[in-house]
């Protein structure tokens, strides 16, 4: 390990070279000596302490780690529609303002900023709070993975979560009446559709998903979903599976008029 002084035509710069954990000749240079001499001494302390390799933690942009993100997480674990709306923000809000960014360079102050930025220039606050949590869960990745110490998005202010709208479902009568409409025309199906939401509680993308083996005696087992067309199947675990109770007219052998 040594520093070497340097002719340029811009003046005296100071080289600092070591190798790295893994053997590879390493260098970096500074215009002023007192900041190649502290550099040395970090890397000297590193080297003791067995740290040599988060040096070089946080090299990779922020660009070439999303495709990483993508390839290694989004495919495998996200929902399609959850990744259709992220690959959204990415190319629309993050990956413009800071896919060159080094990661050891996305510091809390600079994504507050970010955030205050995007903010200015009108975007939504429910997008934005979307934007951020997306961030937050790449970069915590970026952490599990060993690309840089910590999450810097921890720490960054978010938009309160708007509070969702009050939902004012149909009565009973009302529900009857637009199912009597629908069997009267001999559309038993959308008519056991509308039972499904009404009574059972289902969304629209479990209820499309059940099949014959799902509907019990008196329970329905829900445990997927139709997203963008393609079917999603949980885990079956209590969060994931759910077993409500069929409303009377919901029962087998009972949608016909």
């Amino acid at each position: 390990m040594s520093i070497q002084k340097r002719e340029r035509k811009s003046g005296i710069v100071y080289r600092v070279q070591y190798r790295d954990a893994q053997g590879r000749q390493r260098s970096r240079t500074f215009s002023l000596k007192r900041d190649a001499e502290a550099h040395e001494a970090k890397v000297k302390l590193a080297k003791r302490q067995g740290e040599l390799a988060a040096l070089d933690r946080g090299k990779q942009v922020f660009a070439a780690f999303a495709e990483d993100w993508k390839r290694l997480y989004a495919d495998a674990q996200l929902a399609p529609k959850t990744r259709t709306v992220y690959d959204d923000l990415l190319k629309r809000l993050l990956l413009p303002r800071i896919g060159g960014t080094p990661l050891r360079e996305l510091t809390t102050d600079r994504l507050q900023r970010l955030s205050s930025e995007l903010l200015a220039e009108g975007t939504p606050e429910p997008t934005l709070r979307k934007t951020l949590v997306l961030l937050q869960g790449m970069l915590e990745r970026a952490v599990e993975w060993g690309r840089i110490g910590t999450n810097p998005v921890r720490h960054v202010r978010k938009p309160r979560q708007q509070t969702t709208r009050l939902v004012d479902p149909p009565s009973p009568s009302q529900v009857e009446a637009m199912r009597a409409r629908l069997l009267a025309k001999k559309r038993t199906r959308d008519a056991t559709l509308i039972c499904l939401l009404a009574y059972a509680g289902l969304r629209p993308g479990e209820a499309l998903a059940l099949r014959w083996g799902d509907v019990r005696r008196n329970t329905i087992r829900v445990d997927k979903a139709l997203s963008l067309g393609r079917r999603a199947v949980n885990e079956d675990t209590e969060e994931s599976c759910r077993t409500p109770s069929q409303a009377p007219g919901c029962r087998p052998g009972q949608v016909e008029a």
